[in-house]
């Protein structure tokens, strides 16, 4: 009889997100097939010291599940300390993860590719100089769920979604706002290996953008998944999905977001550890491609065992 795997499922962590990360980690836990896996919980907390306990967990599992978002989780700092111990990990490595959590970074190692992105400026400072024009998006530079994000659309607002978004991240991103409609896409594989893109969602969000309260709790949101657009518009966006998933080295599973506008598809950024809730953009895919999330977890532990 074959030995089953320690699966430790790695979720919480000291970032804003901390709360839906707890959701990830916990859908992970009671969805891995439990003929293969032993499953491991490694809670994180939010803010007391986790890093010595957390090595003392981690070191008795054969691979770990990253269910962490933002800061901790998709910046490379807890990849780093898992290459370090030997330990094998779903997702992306340190280089990757902390690129594809700089937004401004992202653009500017993609920007050899023919792609569209929105126009941006990159702010280190409380600077109310607005070259980008109005409606303007305000965001932090490395930071997911749309946390701290805000659309201006006059200057008398600016400085207040400017505070707003560096109480988030020491750098924040302004961005040309575009009006059109949002898609996702993920993209499982290995650098080029037998890259996969998943089936595109369509995001109707209720509120005026894809904020975290529309994410997450505003029940009005659509996620239509496979989004009702052509063969041409979808296959293009699973090409540029797979593009980015490739150009920036990422491993296992990723998902890139888009605005398309006119016929134009607008790449706004890549996430590394994308929500593994059992409502999240994701997990919606794989069910779409005929998949459990018991088969989709076990897609992403083979690929973390096959680095």
């Amino acid at each position: 009889m074959q030995k089953k795997l320690k699966v430790g499922v790695v979720f919480g962590g000291p970032s804003s997100e901390h709360e839906v990360s707890l959701n990830s980690g916990k859908n992970v836990l009671r969805n891995l097939d439990t003929k293969k896996y032993t499953a491991i919980a490694i809670k994180i907390p939010k803010k007391v010291n986790w890093l010595i306990p957390f090595i003392q967990k981690v070191k008795k599992v054969d691979v770990a599940f990253l269910a962490l978002h933002g800061r901790f989780g998709e910046d490379g700092k807890i990849q780093a300390i898992l290459d370090s111990l030997r330990i094998p990990y779903t997702g992306s490595g340190v280089k990757s993860s902390s690129i594809a959590m700089d937004k401004a970074a992202t653009y500017q190692m993609l920007s050899g590719e023919k792609l569209v992105f929105p126009r941006s400026k990159l702010l280190t400072s409380l600077d109310k100089r607005n070259t980008i024009g109005f409606p303007v998006v305000v965001k932090p530079n490395a930071s997911g769920s749309s946390i701290g994000v805000s659309i201006v659309k006059s200057k008398k607002d600016l400085t207040r979604a400017l505070m707003k978004a560096f109480r988030e991240d020491r750098e924040v991103l302004l961005e040309q706002y575009i009006r059109g409609t949002e898609f996702t896409c993920g993209v499982l594989g290995n650098y080029q290996k037998d890259l996969q893109a998943l089936p595109v969602v369509e995001i109707r969000p209720a509120e005026p953008f894809f904020n975290y309260k529309a994410k997450y709790f505003d029940a009005r949101t659509q996620e239509i998944c496979p989004a009702p657009i052509s063969k041409k518009l979808a296959k293009e966006i699973q090409r540029i999905a797979s593009l980015v998933h490739e150009k920036l080295g990422c491993k296992g599973l990723t998902r890139s977001d888009f605005i398309v506008k006119n016929g134009k598809v607008y790449f706004f950024e890549i996430n590394t550890i994308p929500g593994q809730t059992k409502e999240s953009l994701c997990p919606k895919m794989a069910r779409a491609s005929g998949w459990t999330l018991e088969e989709f977890f076990d897609k992403q532990i083979r690929l973390a065992l096959d680095k």
